[in-house]
């Protein structure tokens, strides 16, 4: 409980800090969006470049994670994306809470967090779940955004690989990707640089998340809040742990972590997507706040469990 406790509660000052600036109008809210702007571009992809360069290649490759993992993130992610277009939501709508559901904060707590618990090899698998959904869950939902506006045809289809083509997140997971597998070590400077510039991501993205949290919806977002927040923390690492404990049986160890990486509460980065491309980004936020403060008790009892 202490370990998870000094990795949330932070958080959540930093979110309940741009909440109350904002709240007073302190701060104009043009620094919201250029906030935003700032961890998209610029810090968000030196994390996950300077992340996945570093990453041993063979636990980047461990298929048992990524079929477990992602065996589960694709039921979610699409159990989610059938309701909601059944209901008649629109397609950009459909894509991000489908990606809410299945996206956790995997860099700013997973990493610590399963350091602390599982060493150096868990904590790898946290930059794996990285890796899957900056080439995988992201890129998909920025097309189905892309898609909802019109991208319909070859010219759309080409337009909407162009614009994934040029996200930079997805030029960051690549480019790290490359030089991990490469063998190349990132010069001292350069991996200085990265980590320095990563590190302003996790503040400036909880710091926009609280500012935007005063105009979030509240009473008619209880119900989805609700489901969304069980997918993210019950139903995914309930998935996981299926497979990982008796369908491809792992090593108990790795199994647990893998269990614990799909137990996070929701990423930041669903509202910096959301936010960038105007599509559910209020909404994202409220998730990102629930399911981190229901995410403490769902974690504690996860880790009771498996300690006992």
């Amino acid at each position: 409980m202490a370990a998870i406790l000094g990795i949330a509660l932070p958080f959540f000052a930093i979110i309940f800090a741009g909440y109350g600036v904002m709240h007073w109008r302190r701060l104009d809210r043009g620094v919201v969006a250029g906030l935003n702007t700032f961890v998209f571009y610029v810090s968000l992809p030196a994390l996950l470049l300077g992340q996945l360069a570093q990453a041993p290649v063979e636990r980047l490759l461990d298929w048992r994670f990524v079929l477990v993992f992602y065996g589960a993130s694709v039921l979610v992610y699409g159990g989610f994306m059938a309701v909601s277009l059944l209901r008649g939501d629109g397609l950009g709508v459909a894509a991000m809470r489908s990606l809410t559901s299945i996206f956790g904060n995997w860099g700013y707590m997973g990493i610590p967090l399963l350091l602390q618990a599982y060493g150096s090899e868990g904590a790898v698998l946290a930059v794996l779940a990285v890796l899957l959904d900056n080439i995988v869950s992201v890129p998909v939902t920025v097309g189905l955004i892309e898609a909802s506006r019109g991208g319909a045809g070859l010219a759309g289809v080409g337009r909407t690989l162009k614009s994934v083509g040029r996200n930079p997140l997805v030029l960051a997971t690549l480019g790290g990707v490359s030089v991990a597998v490469s063998g190349v070590t990132l010069p001292l400077p350069v991996a200085g640089f990265l980590d320095l510039l990563g590190s302003a991501a996790a503040p400036c993205a909880l710091f926009a998340l609280g500012g935007t949290l005063v105009d979030a919806p509240k009473g008619d977002a209880r119900g989805e809040v609700a489901i969304v927040s069980l997918a993210r923390l019950v139903l995914h690492p309930a998935l996981v742990a299926v497979g990982a404990f008796w369908l491809v049986a792992m090593p108990t160890d790795l199994a647990q972590a893998a269990v614990m990486v799909a137990a996070l509460p929701t990423g930041a980065t669903c509202f910096v997507i959301g936010q960038r491309y105007g599509v559910y980004a209020l909404r994202a936020s409220t998730m990102v706040l629930a399911t981190h403060l229901f995410g403490v008790l769902t974690l504690t009892a996860l880790i009771a469990w498996f300690s006992s």
